[in-house]
């Protein structure tokens, strides 16, 4: 009975079968100070104990890709040889031993370390296995009872993420190039790759040190936080966590949906690396690692469905939403610990790194302060930091860039969200409402860019793009609370309400809710052409549509399916992948969209607050309740 829920196949990331060719370990210990016969000893330790799925065998296939033979020889033997010794001094934790009975030696960990800390890539592996030290550390002072999912993430983060960031900053060093993108990326699989192996060793293995122990990873975690599902992970944890507990446990899981949720972060993460712009050779080899792991992820869910086909709780579409809401509320209070920066890559004014902390902090703030959650979230204190970067250069897109004109686009945002959150006096408001009445044309229209003494019209339209955009004037007459009436309905009555900034559907999502609050006749025909153009949207501005037709009653067209594809689209950690969402000049590449994690997930949010998503049971949503549950989180 026991064994009919455990999936039959052991997905191929979980073997140590398999192994990977590594010519030269012995030779480059020799290098580092060890005699012959104790090098060949750890050089055959080594080849046997990195299998060719880890994360230092993508950073050795990567190296391969980038790096002329010598280089590539030195660099593969650190890094198998670093991964190798935490992975002895893993197993000494452990108290776990190798096949034929023999305990892994911690000479053997400590001669490994040692060499790889005399070599060049010592500092940043050193480095590197301090801060996985201090996740591991935080790990075993907790248990899957009494961490939060956060908590967990964060160590699997520190442990598994840091190493593979690490690994790859090693190989683009030795490349002559520090490579951030190729960095990022290899952070996420070792972390996605981390996940699965938690997972597939709950799943495959009836002896289970982690069900055991109650190590706190995320799949044990996800079970004792869930509401449906945390009662019964108590129970059976109070027992005997033996095979027959595990058993019972696997049907926890698969109503938690752990296994739906990280093959779908497995698949984003493929995506990713293939639409990067990373160096073709090396796309491939961190592209071929990807898609085994999204292959294995998915057999594992497929796996686990198979062995327990029937679900015991079935959660209505209003509880669904409420327990997604909350996922994605903690993602938005784990990232609003920083300032919520956008950071972009694009050489922009000569720089790698430009820091634009304005637009879509505004856009977040003006989305979320009029819920209930907005207690939860520090929106005051990323609006004072909007406040502050105004007193300094005038609120311009990007901090300290004069040369740039100011918008009216960024004061609409910065008015509206200063009405929601109860602000009134600053001189930064003064100067917005003052830049919009300047601006603002008798046809309804008002200029993208605000005029000044430096920035005549003229030269405005003879070097920026979109002074006439239709998303950034109803933006702009949004944020004042005295509307020009009659010019604004002018613009409301337009034919032309193509943005070159934003998308079309967001433009009509915008001129939509400015209709709205002139309730004109217009807005019968903006509703129902918005309604038709976000049918065919993507993501985001389906979003945008929902929130702006609320009209829709819970079971419409439009409202059900966007709701399910959010569900199935939403990652373990309770965000959303980036959406375009506004278009940002570069001028070493074109045009390019802008989006980031944390303004999708704000606009998800909004959306599902706006909505009674209850088709099934008429059950209406309501974010207060969401806000209480995680009070405590």
């Amino acid at each position: 009975m026991v064994r009919s829920t455990r999936p039959t196949a052991r997905p191929a990331a979980t073997r140590r079968s398999a192994r990977l060719s590594l010519p030269g370990v012995d030779v480059w210990l020799r290098a580092q100070g060890l005699g012959t016969t104790e090098a060949t000893r750890l050089a055959r330790v080594v080849r046997t104990r990195v299998g060719p799925r880890s994360p230092v065998a993508m950073a050795i296939d990567v190296a391969a890709a980038l790096l002329a033979p010598r280089e590539r020889r030195s660099v593969c033997a650190a890094l198998a040889c670093f991964h190798v010794a935490l992975d002895l001094l893993d197993d000494l934790q452990d108290l776990r031993t190798e096949p034929d009975g023999r305990p892994d030696s911690v000479l053997d960990a400590h001669r490994l370390l040692v060499c790889v800390l005399r070599s060049t890539h010592g500092p940043v592996l050193g480095r590197a296995a301090l801060v996985a030290a201090r996740g591991q550390a935080g790990e075993a002072a907790s248990t899957a009872r009494t961490s939060s999912l956060s908590e967990s993430r964060r160590h699997r983060g520190l442990k598994a993420g840091t190493l593979g960031a690490a690994y790859l900053r090693v190989v683009g060093r030795a490349a002559g190039k520090r490579r951030p993108a190729l960095e990022a990326l290899g952070r996420r699989f070792a972390d996605t790759a981390q996940l699965a192996s938690d997972l597939c060793t709950l799943l495959a293995d009836d002896q289970s040190e982690d069900w055991r122990l109650l190590r706190p990873t995320e799949p044990l975690v996800a079970a004792f936080r869930s509401r449906a599902t945390r009662a019964h992970a108590l129970a059976l944890a109070a027992g005997h966590r033996d095979a027959r507990s595990l058993a019972a446990l696997r049907w926890l899981l698969r109503d938690v949906g752990t296994a739906e949720r990280l093959a779908l972060d497995a698949t984003a993460l493929d995506r990713a690396v293939r639409g990067s712009r990373l160096h073709a050779p090396a796309r491939a080899a961190l592209s071929a690692h990807t898609q085994h792991l999204a292959l294995t992820t998915a057999r594992a869910r497929d796996a686990l469905r198979s062995a327990m086909p029937i679900r015991r709780w079935q959660p209505s579409l209003a509880q669904r939403v409420a327990d997604a809401s909350a996922n994605a509320l903690a993602f938005m209070r784990e990232m609003g610990a920083g300032d919520l920066d956008e950071v972009h890559r694009w050489g922009l004014f000569g720089a790698d790194v430009i820091r634009a902390d304005v637009f879509g902090r505004l856009v977040v703030i003006e989305a979320l302060a009029p819920l209930a959650i907005a207690r939860r979230l520090p929106l005051r204190r990323w609006f004072r930091g909007v406040l502050r970067r105004a007193d300094v250069d005038g609120l311009r897109y990007y901090p300290g860039r004069l040369e740039i004109p100011r918008d009216t686009d960024d004061a609409g945002l910065l008015l509206q969200g200063a009405a929601a959150l109860g602000v009134s006096e600053h001189a930064a408001l003064a100067r917005a409402r003052r830049d919009i009445r300047r601006s603002a044309r008798r046809d309804g229209w008002v200029h993208t860019w605000v005029e000044s003494r430096i920035w005549p019209r003229s030269r405005i339209l003879a070097g920026w793009m979109g002074d006439e955009c239709p998303a950034v004037s109803a933006n702009a007459w949004l944020g004042l609370s005295r509307l020009a009436r009659e010019r604004a309905s002018r613009l409301v009555s337009s034919d032309r309400l193509r943005s070159p900034h934003y998308t079309d559907v967001a433009a009509l999502c915008l001129v939509s809710r400015l209709a709205r609050r002139l309730a004109g006749s217009a807005r019968h025909a903006l509703t129902a052409r918005l309604e038709e153009a976000a049918r065919d949207a993507d993501r985001l501005t389906s979003i945008e549509a929902a929130l702006v037709l609320r009209e829709l009653p819970p079971g419409s067209e439009l409202a059900v399916p966007l709701a399910h594809a959010l569900f199935d689209s939403q990652h373990a950690d309770g965000g959303f992948a980036p959406d375009p969402y506004y278009r940002t000049i570069a001028p070493a590449a074109g045009i390019r969209w802008y989006g980031s994690r944390v303004l999708t997930t704000a606009l998800v949010l909004r959306a599902w607050s706006a909505h009674a998503w209850a088709a099934d049971d008429g059950m209406a949503h309501s974010i207060a309740a969401v806000a209480t549950r995680t009070e405590g989180a």
